[in-house]
């Protein structure tokens, strides 16, 4: 059997529509793979290709289901977590809602991918063989299918910025968050974000798949392979090399780091306080006091380690600190008696409209500094910017009140205005950005909370709606590209899972806890962060300056694109 015989039999490509549909989606699997806590990221560079071989030849409404099938089984077990969510039915049509829209994405980029391409190549699946269809794709000129490799990079971008912006945005499965535990190649998120990994991967992916397409259509010539894979090769090797640089360099000391050459080295101990409260606890007030004694008991034993700053989670307090004399007077009395600041997450509210203020309060989901005196430090108060849709407000429930049911908050959170840094310290200040929750996952929102003066993101969540899952995992790794992208660390207190930081080059520490216990498990965690001070000159990334130059950059491209097919084909 020749090398063309032995491919269609591996991929079945002359066998019934529905197989290929299948073997999208085993590939769309294999992608959810890639991400943590599997982390099997080479998966990332090879699916992209297989969903575009698989659709090859097809027409464009098969090419648009095989990518739907691919992005649902994809989706599906990656977004497995949303099953964990303490709330009945909703949990469950979430989940499946959810995949079903993210899945119109590859489904839009595998048939926009093909729509494109400089031959005509789709048909009803019958009337061109294999043999036929490699001869078409290749009697177009080297130079048009590297353009067309390159454009198919452009435009999953461009779907990657739309899911990051629509509907308030979701980038949580952003393609390059696969990528990293690679933490040279992530380097490149520095200057483009983490856009600009996910189009290395997908560049290089095409790539692939069109050197597989050569090889059987040259079985005799197989160097010519490199030809297609040149240009995205190289590109993914350049980044390499960059990222390697980057994390090498170490002319200038930096937070995280040991060695100053001039001033001096001031170490932050910080107490990172985990309470692991299950989520159904905070509709049970009696479970909720016992819930917060907790946190308490930790925070006591974290001051055997004498930190200078103890940080509690997102939503770690049962009830309103401003307005519930215990909560106040419990947390400021522990500030004041250990000579600690504080960092910790709770709600926040403001009376509303009649007599007590009672109707229409605004609640907040909040970040409050308490100082080592007892105070609370109010002009330091965060309120979350970028709430989460259903989970944290419901969008219309003023006008359609029915739809508050399928949220566990009810009427909801109001968003905050603007970032706020805290600072502690007074001596030598330290400057910390917080981020509640799902915040640490929106580069844009991140990069407006980092200036030339920040020393370190903070992140307060609550991760303890989903259990002991891999939505922890990849959280953190969401995490860890706010530190490249910004050039500062990153540290996570979270109610259950990583409590941990991430240096300014993507590696998380202290993900385990020292005694070996469970991840998922209450316990604290006392980390080390190290700043030159003197303060030297801030030093922001190209990305932190310019944002998201390239993402946009490559929805114009693809919309440019996309005109010019249709006027084509007009």
């Amino acid at each position: 059997m020749n090398l063309t015989g032995k491919f269609n039999a591996l991929v079945k490509w002359d066998t019934p529509y529905r197989k290929r549909l299948a073997l999208a989606g085993v590939a769309g699997v294999g992608l959810a793979c890639a991400y943590p806590k599997l982390n099997w990221a080479g998966l990332a560079w090879v699916v992209p290709a297989i969903w575009l071989l698989c659709s090859m030849g097809r027409s464009g409404r098969e090419r648009f289901y095989i990518g739907l099938v691919g992005g649902l089984c994809f989706c599906l077990p990656a977004l497995h977590w949303f099953r964990y969510i303490p709330y009945p039915i909703a949990p469950y049509i979430g989940w499946v809602a959810l995949s079903a829209y993210l899945a119109l994405y590859p489904a839009f980029w595998v048939w926009l991918c093909w729509r494109i391409f400089p031959a005509r190549l789709e048909g009803d699946g019958s009337e061109a063989t294999l043999p036929q269809l490699v001869e078409r794709f290749f009697s177009v000129s080297w130079a048009a299918r590297a353009a067309w490799i390159l454009s198919c990079a452009v435009i999953w971008v461009a779907t990657e910025m739309l899911i990051g912006s629509l509907l308030t945005g979701f980038p949580f499965l952003f393609l390059g968050i696969s990528q990293q535990t690679i933490t040279p190649m992530i380097q490149i998120a520095s200057i483009t974000g983490v856009c600009g990994v996910s189009f290395l991967v997908v560049w290089f992916s095409v790539g692939l798949a069109s050197a597989c397409l050569l090889v059987i259509h040259r079985p005799g010539r197989h160097w010519l392979w490199a030809r297609e894979l040149g240009l995205p090769g190289l590109a993914a090797a350049a980044a390499l090399v960059f990222g390697v640089l980057r994390v090498s360099d170490s002319v200038a000391p930096q937070p995280g780091e040991a060695a100053a050459s001039d001033g001096h080295v001031r170490t932050l101990r910080i107490a990172l306080v985990q309470p692991s409260i299950p989520q159904t606890v905070k509709w049970d007030d009696e479970a909720n006091l016992k819930a917060f004694q907790i946190i308490q008991d930790l925070s006591a034993e974290a001051m055997k380690d004498k930190p200078d700053v103890v940080i509690w989670p997102e939503a770690a307090m049962p009830k309103l600190l401003q307005y519930d004399e215990d909560t106040y007077r419990t947390v400021t009395s522990f500030a004041r008696e250990n000579k600690v600041w504080m960092l910790i997450g709770g709600e926040d509210a403001i009376a509303g409209e009649g007599p007590e203020g009672e109707k229409n309060p605004k609640f907040f989901n909040s970040a409050f500094v308490v100082t080592p005196e007892g105070e609370v430090d109010m002009e330091s108060k965060y309120d979350k910017r970028h709430l989460v849709i259903f989970g944290e407000y419901v969008p219309l429930a003023d006008w359609l009140p029915f739809l508050r049911v399928f949220s566990p908050v009810g009427s909801g959170f109001t968003a905050g205005t603007e970032p706020v840094w805290m600072k502690f310290d007074e001596t030598e200040k330290f400057r910390v950005a917080p981020l509640i929750c799902f915040e640490d996952c929106v580069a844009s929102l991140a990069r407006e909370h980092v200036d030339a003066e920040t020393d370190f993101l903070l992140n307060l969540t609550n991760d303890g709606w989903f259990g002991a899952s891999s939505q922890q995992w990849q959280h953190a790794a969401n995490s860890a590209f706010r530190a490249v992208e910004n050039g500062v660390p990153i540290v996570r207190c979270a109610n259950n899972g990583l409590s941990c930081w991430a240096d300014k080059y993507g590696v998380l520490h202290g993900v385990e806890f020292e005694n070996g216990q469970s991840i998922y498990e209450a316990g604290y965690k006392l980390v080390e962060l190290e700043f030159r001070r003197p303060r030297a000159p801030g030093q922001t990334t190209f990305y932190n300056r310019h944002g998201d130059w390239f993402g946009w950059g490559c929805v114009l491209l693809s919309a440019a694109l996309l005109a010019q097919t249709f006027r084509k084909r007009a």
